[in-house]
């Protein structure tokens, strides 16, 4: 075994420091979290370089400060604006350490340039083979023409190329055998974003908003409101992976809704 140590670092969409007990929430929401926080470093003040995910996954990873202005462009501005930059799986490679990145996020997929310095990089924006994820989306697109939100949805999956994630369990398979399978040392970032949605902010903050970002707004409410049009998109079942270093991956649905910012929790 190398004398490096694997590295392990896990985002989660939109999670919120106040609605951690970490961080003095009256709820046990995030039993696993807790569990890891009593044996390691957890930060008194942690910030985030930006509330968008282009922006805020820049600053993570290169620790330079990225324009918001450019929130929902064209992907093709991110990869100009970040060929200057040096991204923290960039480095790791230098020093020898075989990289992996997962996720189901448009904005921070191999189109928006972020498939730079991995080994393995799985984007998991569609299944070719998924009927029922088509079977999904028919009916969304159908409820959201009976309230007249059509348009939005329209925008919104421009923004996301046109794709939607597939099952979770596929990407907990592809982590899984990334662990068993990668050669030591190796750094491993995992993106998880069931704790993204649904968000829909109250009005007075909508004058935040930047472009493409109302698209989203009325996917998610109408996530929320018209549920019964829609039905469930899939039961997210607990999965518990327990690896070879005895790193531990757990994944449950989160009751943190209204989230607006973006926690990182690192495990080593």
């Amino acid at each position: 075994m190398s004398e490096k140590q694997n590295i392990v670092l896990v985002s989660w969409d939109s999670v919120r420091a106040d609605h951690l007990p970490m961080y003095g929430y009256d709820r046990e929401t995030t039993p696993t979290l807790s569990e890891v926080a009593e044996e390691g470093l957890v930060f008194d003040d942690p910030q985030v370089p930006a509330v968008g995910t282009p922006a805020s996954f820049t600053g993570m990873f290169s620790g330079e400060h990225a324009s918001g202005s450019m929130e929902y462009p064209n992907p093709q501005h991110w990869r100009e604006a970040n060929e200057g930059r040096r991204f923290l799986q960039e480095y790791l490679q230098e020093e020898g350490y075989y990289t992996g990145g997962f996720h189901f996020n448009a904005l921070v997929s191999s189109s928006f340039g972020w498939d730079r310095g991995w080994d393995v990089y799985e984007d998991h924006m569609w299944d070719e083979d998924d009927s029922t994820d088509s079977g999904w989306k028919k009916r969304v697109y159908e409820a959201l023409q009976k309230v007249d939100l059509a348009n939005f949805a329209v925008d919104l999956k421009r923004m996301a190329g046109g794709k939607e994630p597939p099952h979770w369990e596929k990407m907990w398979d592809d982590i899984a055998k990334f662990v068993e399978e990668a050669p030591e040392p190796f750094f491993l970032w995992v993106l998880l974003i069931d704790t993204h949605h649904p968000y829909y902010p109250p009005p007075k903050y909508h004058e935040w908003e930047q472009p493409g970002v109302r698209s989203t707004y009325a996917w998610n409410y109408a996530m929320r409101r018209y549920r019964g049009l829609v039905g469930e998109r899939r039961q997210k079942s607990s999965t518990r992976t327990t690896t070879r270093f005895g790193t531990r991956m757990h994944s449950w649905s989160s009751s943190a809704r209204n989230s607006t910012k973006k926690a990182t929790v690192g495990i080593r």
